[in-house]
């Protein structure tokens, strides 16, 4: 399964420097591994594959687009009803489910985890990678943010 890494900062870090929207696949091999944690390999993309992804992510419930790589966010509309899905899914439940000794169990357990935070969805890297959920919920919703480079990561 292949999904992407998008460079993003605030739009008045790129104001004082463009330079801090460059991202390559290189740098996020560290002396510890991937700077994310699940792909087994990340690749720069050509510049049609970016734009391509950078108009996908623009288009995303609780992103709101202002221009052609700046955004703000909606936590509320990202997330959703997500909550409510959780819950329900919390609530139905069973032991043997969440001990894992039915086989449904642990997939069960793997959709609660993903829509609490999806680590094999969206990344993005600021000074470090973190998921798009992650971001989300520490993101400004009055900031606005600039898209920088994409890269492709492998998992």
């Amino acid at each position: 399964m292949r999904s992407r890494i998008f460079k993003v900062v605030t739009k008045e870090k790129v104001k004082e420097d463009k330079s801090v929207l460059a991202l390559k696949a290189d740098e996020l091999y560290t002396e510890y591994g991937m700077a994310v944690p699940v792909a087994d390999y990340i690749d720069d993309l050509p510049e049609k594959s970016q734009k391509e992804d950078i108009k996908d992510f623009l288009s995303m419930p609780g992103i709101i687009k202002t221009g052609d790589k700046t955004f703000m966010v909606d936590k509320n509309s990202y997330f959703g009803n997500r909550i409510y899905d959780l819950k329900k899914e919390v609530r139905d439940l069973t032991e043997a489910e969440f001990c894992g000794t039915e086989i449904k169990g642990v997939m069960k357990l793997y959709e609660i985890s993903t829509m609490i935070n999806d680590r094999c969805g969206y990344y993005i890297y600021k000074d470090y990678a973190e998921t798009l959920d992650e971001w989300i919920r520490e993101a400004c919703e009055t900031e606005e943010y600039c898209l920088g480079d994409v890269l492709d990561y492998h998992l």
